[in-house]
């Protein structure tokens, strides 16, 4: 999928290993909900993402918590 705009995130709850080993570099995840998501474990474990788009500062924070695994994984609010 190229488009991830599609997707309806809004009662999604376990988001781990999501993006694990992608070799995608930037995602655009502006359109996903996160409201509901409790578990993002993993989410971009061992991927080649270093960009990623969010709807709002409060989604970055909570992706950035689990982005440790990656110094150079940058959130941006679009």
């Amino acid at each position: 999928i190229n488009n991830l705009t599609m997707l309806d995130t809004s009662k999604v709850t376990d988001m781990s290993d999501m993006f694990s080993f992608s070799q995608a570099t930037t995602l655009d995840l502006s359109s996903f909900d996160l409201t509901n998501v409790g578990n993002i474990e993993r989410m971009f474990n061992k991927s080649k993402i270093t960009k990623v788009y969010v709807k709002s500062q409060a989604d970055a924070n909570k992706l950035r918590t689990i982005s440790t695994n990656s110094t150079d994984l940058v959130f941006s609010v679009k």
